[in-house]
């Protein structure tokens, strides 16, 4: 339950200051990047882990 009686105002919605973002497609570029990285990593370690299952050894 509110403890409030009145309606709070529209306010800016926690929007102040995001206008004129620019460094946001860095931002992108540095993401883009990650999500490669993450994925080469998964892919060399289901490789590794198939290895160390499936070929055997010697």
């Amino acid at each position: 339950m509110a403890l409030k009686d009145k309606k709070t105002g529209g306010g800016s919605g926690g929007k102040r200051g995001h206008s004129n973002m620019t460094h946001w497609e860095y931002t992108e570029a540095i993401k883009k990047e990650a999500k490669r990285a993450r994925r080469v990593q998964d892919k060399f370690a289901c490789t590794q882990e198939y290895t160390a299952l499936y070929v055997p050894k010697g």
